[in-house]
């Protein structure tokens, strides 16, 4: 229900959450069982993702990359080249 109220948050004050506190809820949310859970947190991130952050989300990404498995791994690696390839960081 957090993530779901997060997805709405942000698409109406992106900025909030880019704020670095709530960054570690985030990615915590990566390793949790559920694949629901992963997906939202996953999509959550993109919006996350800043200048001054993103080298440091592509890194927890890369770890979560090492152990996922499945359609999620691949989610995973296209979550990464997408926040990489965004022109917002030009």
């Amino acid at each position: 229900l957090g993530l779901v109220g997060f997805a709405s948050l942000m698409s109406s004050h992106p900025r909030v959450l880019s704020a670095s506190n709530y960054r570690p809820l985030i990615l915590a949310c990566l390793s949790d069982e559920d694949i629901t859970i992963r997906s939202r947190s996953l999509d959550l991130l993109g919006g996350m993702a800043t200048r001054k952050n993103l080298m440091e989300l592509v890194n927890q990404l890369l770890m979560h990359v090492d152990q996922a498995v499945g359609s999620y791994k691949s989610d995973l690696v296209e979550k990464i080249v997408n926040m990489c390839s965004a022109e917002k960081y030009a």
